[in-house]
């Protein structure tokens, strides 16, 4: 799955719910963030929430790297980048 724009207050809830359904149908999901160019406490909490989600239905959830660099700054500063589950993007073949 790919998010576009803002992951903020507005946003983050249908995201965390679109992404929620797919975990809950054990479908296994690798977000794509590279089109998001700001994230806010709200969103942070999104990815969190459904981090643990994925944990509690035992389907796999990651983060696709390289994530831009506003997101990974804040990762970095908050300590989730430690924490949230994070997949290298597939090269094309």
């Amino acid at each position: 799955m790919a998010a576009t724009g803002e992951l903020d207050l507005t946003t983050a809830p249908t995201l965390q719910a679109r992404v929620a359904s797919e975990l809950e149908a054990g479908h296994e999901v690798e977000l794509d963030l590279s089109r998001v160019p700001f994230v806010d406490s709200s969103g942070l909490g999104a990815l969190v929430a459904l981090a643990r989600r994925a944990d509690e239905l035992g389907v796999a959830f990651a983060l696709l790297t390289p994530l831009p660099p506003q997101m990974r700054r804040v990762l970095d500063v908050t300590g989730l980048g430690e924490r949230l589950p994070l997949a290298p993007t597939p090269t094309p073949r």
